[in-house]
């Protein structure tokens, strides 16, 4: 437990500055947001960020003291949900992203044209999705 632990603390922190870096760059040139084939990039990133300032800091909580931080049945399925929610995000647009870069490379003029249906309708549903699978799931029996 406390070997994941160090382990996690080491990786944190280049982690943390590695989104930073990434942030500041895409903040910097505005040609890297503008791209369409960046933009699921950046959501993704935008996702492991957030996953990096809240479930990290939870987690080493738990592996440090072998106990949670707020022992309430409340924040167990904060925690859970909110877990739950940002790795399948997660995963949904890394898959998205690997089928996107698909239709840039080979069929770049058909993605062109139907760039709504290809591109907007699966970063939207890759968010929404898990957001409300995961609350019925975990708070719908509270």
């Amino acid at each position: 437990r406390l070997i994941i632990f160090y382990i996690y603390v080491v990786l944190l922190v280049p982690s943390c500055l590695c989104c930073l870096l990434i942030f500041y760059n895409f903040f910097r040139m505005s040609q890297l947001r503008k791209q369409p084939a960046n933009q699921t990039i950046f959501l993704l990133l935008i996702i492991l960020f957030i996953e990096i300032l809240i479930d990290l800091p939870i987690r080493l909580s738990y592996l440090y003291e072998n106990q949670v931080l707020i022992q309430t049945g409340g924040f167990c399925m904060f925690w859970n949900w909110i877990a739950s929610v940002l790795n399948i995000i997660g995963l949904h647009l890394m898959a998205f992203a690997s089928i996107e870069r698909h239709f840039f490379i080979f069929n770049s003029q058909f993605h062109a044209r139907h760039r709504f249906l290809l591109s907007i309708i699966p970063m939207i549903v890759s968010v929404i999705y898990p957001l409300a699978f995961y609350t019925g799931t975990v708070f719908g029996s509270w």
